[in-house]
């Protein structure tokens, strides 16, 4: 029986894709074609769907914890700039004072309110507002040693513009971030007479006498506060003046509370054992300190054993004119790291003393 026209064509040229080894088949082992004898590629199944979607989410999983400890390593390098240059600004504050550190106590009395300043009360430059630091009376060590988180706010002056300035904070401090983010846009906390706080703690012995810091640390009373210059300072290379209050490359910290450790989703704070703060000395210069290194070291150098202990809370508030309620650590409770040894911020014989071995 004669064939249509074309038909042996197209039985042959179907032949042929069935013989094809790399053509797919149907059961039976004819070929996969469309009407038009095109030859139609098999789809994925659902179990090789699965296994590419379980390899995503493995590599997934691989690279974002990587992405997210570059990002904080990239952050605590900017914190690293900022405070290089708060130390920087306290170093020309200082050779414009005549070598004098930074000291807001004991100025005499203000031209707004006439009653006698206390010892812990801090007055600024126009003396126009008070800041009041005393402390709780069953922490007497405390008096004025809480300035140490408000100094660049102050040091900077009054400012109605900016009452907040960038460099004070690591981009890396989130707490800090968060309460500069939202308050931004809030005239109440755009005040020239409010101290923010900072990432960065300058250390109380710079307006404390040496003779505070025999070994154990003496309560703050007002013949202990004295204006330290920086021809003071015996060892420039060796003595903390600026550091980090946490260290912000790490997330998380273990928090030793008696015979327990309770782990907790926050940076550990500067004096934690675990800890790596950044540090600026006398002399100008920036580097990592390893607490736990210094902690083997002052075990057996007694010179760089701390006078006493030092706890802050996570958050730092802002400081009001006449308002104790955001002084850390005095009026104000919150979470923190616990306390630890005061290494920088009451080291053994003041500004003479070392903090870092040679």
């Amino acid at each position: 029986m004669p064939q249509p026209e074309g038909a042996c064509s197209r039985i042959g040229w179907n032949a042929r894709v069935a013989a094809r080894p790399d053509q797919g088949t149907i059961p039976g082992g004819g070929a996969m074609t469309t009407e038009g004898g095109l030859a139609m590629r098999r789809g994925f199944t659902l179990i090789e769907l699965l296994v590419v979607i379980a390899i995503i989410s493995v590599l997934m999983g691989l690279l974002l914890p990587a992405i997210g400890a570059a990002r904080r390593t990239a952050r605590a390098a900017a914190g690293n700039a900022n405070l290089r240059t708060v130390t920087q600004q306290l170093i020309m504050y200082t050779q414009s004072n005549r070598d004098a550190f930074v000291n807001p106590f004991g100025q005499g009395e203000s031209t707004e309110n006439t009653r006698v300043l206390d010892y812990n009360d801090a007055l600024s430059w126009d003396k126009k507002f008070r800041w009041n630091f005393n402390a709780h009376p069953l922490s007497p060590h405390m008096t004025t040693e809480p300035f140490a988180a408000y100094w660049y706010s102050y040091m900077a002056g009054p400012d109605s513009a900016a009452p907040y300035r960038e460099e004070q904070v690591s981009p890396a401090d989130g707490l800090l971030v968060s309460m500069a983010r939202d308050l931004a846009g809030d005239s109440d906390y755009q005040r020239p007479e409010l101290l923010w706080p900072s990432s960065f703690l300058l250390s109380p012995t710079v307006w404390s006498d040496t003779g505070r810091y025999p070994g154990a640390r003496l309560p703050m009373e007002q013949r202990n506060v004295r204006t330290q210059s920086l021809s003071d300072v015996s060892y420039p290379e060796s003595k903390v003046l600026v550091w980090e209050r946490m260290d912000f490359v790490q997330r998380e910290r273990t928090r030793v509370v008696g015979e327990s450790s309770l782990p907790e989703g926050f940076s550990p704070a500067w004096n934690n054992i675990r800890a790596k703060p950044a540090v600026a000395t006398s002399d100008g210069s920036v580097r990592k300190v390893s607490m736990a290194d210094l902690y083997a070291k002052a075990g057996t150098d007694p010179a760089l054993n701390p006078s006493g202990s030092i706890g802050l809370p996570d958050e730092l508030s802002i400081l009001g004119n006449e308002d104790p309620e955001g002084v850390p650590g005095v009026a104000r409770s919150g979470r923190g790291d616990g306390s630890y040894p005061a290494f920088f911020w009451a080291t053994r014989d003041g500004v003479r003393g070392r903090d870092l071995a040679p």
